[in-house]
């Protein structure tokens, strides 16, 4: 059974990450509800349609904080994200084997 439709994302805190699916992975956009409007970091995994998959921190939804990218030719960014992008320090590998570290902030 594939998940289909809206789902919900529950952080330890309590706060909710609401999003939709379609054919068992994340799909579209979500919103993290919050009453105060505080910032809420949460640890998820997201699958994506092209075979990319991304374990670590959201924020209101985005790839930010800590994370680990595993994209679909086989390379593999694990490092520091700021709204859905690298950040800060990581380190990229190839799918040949090639490595690439950068501290951009």
């Amino acid at each position: 059974d594939e998940q289909h439709g809206k789902g919900t994302m529950k952080c330890k805190d309590g706060t909710f990450y609401s999003m939709q699916f379609k054919d068992g992975l994340a799909h579209g956009e979500g919103t993290y509800k919050r009453a105060d409007g505080s910032m809420v970091t949460c640890r998820g995994n997201m699958k994506y349609r092209d075979g990319s998959e991304y374990d670590g921190q959201f924020v209101f939804g985005r790839m930010h904080g800590k994370g680990k990218m595993k994209y679909e030719n086989g390379s593999e960014y694990v490092g520091e994200w700021s709204a859905n992008k690298r950040h800060g320090k990581g380190k990229m590998k190839y799918e040949n084997g090639r490595e690439w570290s950068a501290n951009k902030r």
